[in-house]
Formats: C-alpha cells, sequence, structure tokens
C-alpha cells in the first residue's frame, strides 16, 4: 500500500530474485529461476517495499524462502534375503534437502540414516522389516511408500530318499536360488564317520541332474536342488543321518562382504 505516494519493490539480491509484471506494480509475483542452483541457496530473501511522496518515503520489509521441491523419493524395490541379517539399501539420492531413513516395522540400526545407500544391520529374522526413505527441504517433502526387506534363514528339507520314485527324491534348499552372480555358496556334505561324501558349491551344482517334473509342485523360485543323493564317484549312498556345512559369501552393494555358515544334518532314506 503505497498510501499517498509512488510505490515499487525491490530485494536484497536482485539478480537472482524478480518481480512481475513489473517492480512498480503494487500486487507482484516474486519469482526466482528454478534451474539457477545458487538462487535456491539465498535464505531468506528479503523483499521490500518503498512508497516516495515527495521528500517523504517509507517502506516495509518481508522475508520470503523459496524451497526447491526435490524429486520424488525412491526407496528401491521389496526384497527377500537369506543367510545374513545385514543389507545394504538402495534409495535415489536427494536433488535437494537432505533423505532420511526411518525404521517402520521390524528392527535395524543404519550405519548412517542420512546415506541413501546405506548399510542396515540387526534385521530381524522371518520378520517384514519395514524401512521409509524421506526426502525434506524447507517445507518440501516427499516420501516413497516402503521398502520391505524380509530377512529369513535359507531353510532345507529335513529328509529325502532318492530312489527314483517321483517323490521327494533330491535334496532341496530354499534361499540359495535367491543368491546374486557374485554371491558363492559351498556345500559339504560328511557321512556319521566324518568323511566327505559330496561337495556342492555354484559351479558345479549345475552337474546335478534331474527331471523338473519329478519334483511335485515344482521348485519354487527360491529353490535350488542341492543334492541327488550320489557320492563323490557317483553311487546313491546308503540309507542314513548324513551332515553339511554351508557356507555363503553374500556381496553387498557397498562392496563388503557377509560369509554366514549353516550347519545341520540331513537324513537320507531308502
Amino acid at each position: 500500500n503505497p498510501d499517498n505516494g509512488t510505490g515499487s519493490w525491490g530485494s536484497d539480491n536482485s539478480t537472482k530474485l524478480g518481480f512481475l509484471p513489473d517492480a512498480q506494480a503494487l500486487s507482484v509475483r516474486a519469482s526466482l529461476d528454478p534451474d539457477d542452483s545458487q538462487a535456491w541457496e539465498h535464505l531468506p530473501y528479503v523483499i521490500y517495499f518503498t512508497s516516495e511522496a515527495g521528500d517523504c518515503s517509507g517502506s516495509d520489509t518481508v522475508r520470503i524462502s523459496f524451497f526447491e521441491q526435490p524429486e520424488d523419493a525412491d526407496a528401491g524395490q521389496e526384497d527377500t534375503i537369506y543367510l545374513t541379517n545385514s543389507v545394504v539399501l538402495n534409495a535415489n539420492p536427494a536433488t535437494a534437502g537432505v533423505g532420511t531413513w526411518t525404521l517402520d516395522e521390524g528392527s535395524g540400526e543404519f550405519d548412517d540414516a542420512n546415506d541413501p545407500n546405506t548399510r542396515v544391520t540387526g534385521l530381524a529374522k522371518g520378520q517384514r522389516n519395514k524401512f521409509t526413505w524421506t526426502i525434506e527441504n524447507g517445507v518440501c517433502l516427499t516420501s516413497d511408500d516402503f521398502t520391505v526387506i524380509t530377512q529369513d534363514e535359507a531353510q532345507p528339507y529335513e529328509g529325502f530318499s532318492p530312489n527314483g520314485d517321483m517323490v521327494n527324491d533330491y535334496f532341496i534348499i530354499r534361499g540359495l536360488a535367491e543368491l546374486d552372480d557374485t554371491d558363492e555358496f559351498s556345500i559339504s556334505i560328511f557321512n556319521a564317520l566324518g568323511n566327505t561324501v559330496r561337495t556342492i558349491n555354484q559351479d558345479n551344482v549345475g552337474e546335478i541332474g534331474y527331471d523338473p517334473g519329478s519334483i511335485s509342485g515344482g521348485l519354487r523360485n527360491d529353490e535350488m536342488v542341492v543334492w541327488d543323493g550320489r557320492s563323490n564317484n557317483g553311487n546313491i549312498v546308503p540309507a542314513g543321518t548324513y551332515y553339511y556345512v554351508l557356507n555363503v559369501r553374500i556381496v553387498q552393494m557397498d562392496g563388503t562382504t557377509d560369509t554366514p555358515e549353516k550347519k545341520h544334518y540331513i537324513v537320507v532314506g531308502d
């Protein structure tokens, strides 16, 4: 309101902020170039209106902060992991402001809650571990729905009978098929005397010959046949209890590795 004078608008940074339609209009839009990254960094802008009537003048000031709207947050795809209770998350970096991970369900500790690719340790086993990636820049906020990391142990079947009757003919472990190409595993099978009967790893597991049609209901996407009941010499082993050690090397997104080990037994029937 210029009262009895003639008014005009100005600011403390006229090279970054302008007025539309012009600085002499009473009602103006104060705007800056959204593609000028330095324009966003000036907080707050001091905007003033000056009225002059002859030798008399007066002014009033308002402070306005402009916050860039960051791109939509993306916390990555839902995933299932096995044999480890840590994972590296994969969110998009904040294009403006700061991104923060929060735990919504389950458990987990962040190495750095503001790192979009932080490692999370201490995941709850056999549960949903839900995390949210939120990007905040002043009054501008964007958050994805959530990323769910379900941590579970590799699950072996308790026994099998490699007799060719198309009923439970193979030793199957659930979870190994979900490993990435950069991951490794090795399973060593021993008899009751402690002698090694068979060693299977990611390089030779394909040598186990089996008919997918002989597996009732077929294999799940996360299941893998790891033993056909044969020893290293190709003969079917005698019925009995056998022991195995499963070692896995999992390469995380940040280049670190987890090396979980599982020891258990398997009953081979006639």
